[in-house]
């Protein structure tokens, strides 16, 4: 792991959007810049979320779990990077894969 991939904070719940708002809630509270900064989560990535991440100025949503359609249209529209299918060494870039660097291990 290099010195700038660090976890800022980890949340469990039983609904994943709750586990956004948690960790959104703690980004506004400790006042970190979300720039730059990546979310990941276990479950299925819907527009909701994307807009959550959106509006918290969050840059790349991940998760193990597929994207929706309507979760990969609003991304596209709004520039949000949107990851699904994350495993082992490959995972699914929706959209603005330009953050995205391939790092050889």
């Amino acid at each position: 792991m290099r010195d700038k991939d660090k976890r800022l904070v980890r949340f469990e719940d039983v609904g994943r959007h709750n586990v956004v708002d948690k960790v959104i809630g703690w980004i506004v509270k400790n006042d970190v810049p979300a720039e730059g900064k990546m979310l990941l989560c276990s479950g299925r990535l819907p527009a909701d979320m994307v807009l959550k991440c959106v509006r918290a100025r969050v840059e790349i949503l991940a998760s193990k779990a597929p994207a929706l359609m309507s979760a990969i249209g609003m991304a596209q529209r709004y520039g949000l990077t949107l990851i699904g299918f994350v495993r082992e060494k490959r995972m699914n870039v929706y959209t603005n894969p330009s953050r995205i660097e391939e790092v050889s291990v």
